[in-house]
């Protein structure tokens, strides 16, 4: 059976520095669909030769929506690990529906090659210039505050350029909870953000909720950085997190009425390696 064409929407691939892509030689093509159930499964590969390892792989439901979109990493065939640093991609799906009564089992593709608009290259690139621009902090400090700005949100998006097209040495400084490194072997300059790294965590100006929004008055708890528990395990907001259990001579009660957890040590379990 051919795979519809109507099952695709729009699609972009950004192959990364280690891929050995060769523009004008090596393209991004179709593999193949795995349908199990109501999931089905659109596996894109490169021909490059650092990529023989490696696929695009998007997860759809049956009852996806149209236009349903999806960004994936680079994924390693042999380890599942997802590495950008060989590739980035996303698909928009489109008519899904066209797949109801297809049996499961996978589908290979006949030969189709992405179109070269939809595919970019960041092998043997270098960088000529950066435009400097800087954003405002999420929000201002409680003294800066006027009584009509009472829960106004306080996420910007916008950007002011300070100069464009820079040119000469650029000295990248990390900021709050941001680190900057460099990869001796590769080269490439590493900007990622770290928890505490850079300038630390001094954020003593923003002063939000768990939502992005100013609060009424200062009276209010506000998510200050340092303060509050953010997340436990992983998971943060109104998600559950599970159970919390304290383990040999740490306690952990709910104190219901402050809506809190209380940590303590139990100092008549403690046992001292002397006896």
């Amino acid at each position: 059976m051919d795979i519809p064409k109507s099952l695709f929407v729009d699609a972009g691939f950004v192959v990364g520095v280690r891929s050995g892509f060769i523009l004008g030689t090596d393209y991004i093509y179709f593999h193949e669909m795995t349908i199990s159930g109501n999931t089905v499964t659109f596996d894109f590969r490169c021909s490059a030769a650092g990529m023989s390892d490696y696929q695009f792989l998007f997860t759809r439901q049956l009852d996806s929506e149209f236009a349903t979109s999806e960004f994936v990493s680079a994924k390693r065939i042999s380890t599942g690990v997802d590495d950008p640093l060989h590739g980035v991609a996303f698909l928009i799906t489109g008519a899904l529906s066209d797949l109801l009564g297809w049996t499961d089992g996978t589908y290979t593709a006949s030969p189709a090659k992405i179109e070269t608009a939809l595919v970019q290259s960041e092998v043997d690139r270098v960088v000529n210039s950066v435009n400097i621009a800087d954003k405002e902090r999420s929000c201002p400090a409680w003294s800066s505050l006027s009584s009509s700005s009472s829960s106004t949100s306080c996420f910007y998006d916008e950007v002011t350029v300070i100069q464009e097209d820079y040119t000469g040495d650029v000295l990248f400084k990390a900021g709050y909870n941001a680190d900057v490194g460099v990869d001796d072997n590769t080269n490439e300059l590493i900007i990622g953000a770290k928890l505490g790294a850079g300038e630390g965590q001094t954020c003593d100006d923003i002063l939000i909720n768990e939502h992005g929004i100013i609060p009424s008055s200062s009276s209010v708890p506000c998510r200050f950085c340092g303060g509050l528990i953010q997340t436990l395990n992983g998971q943060g907001g109104d998600e559950i997190v599970g159970e919390v259990l304290g383990i040999g001579v740490v306690k952990v009660t709910v104190n219901s009425s402050s809506d809190q957890l209380d940590v303590t040590i139990r100092d008549d379990k403690v046992v001292c390696d002397d006896g």
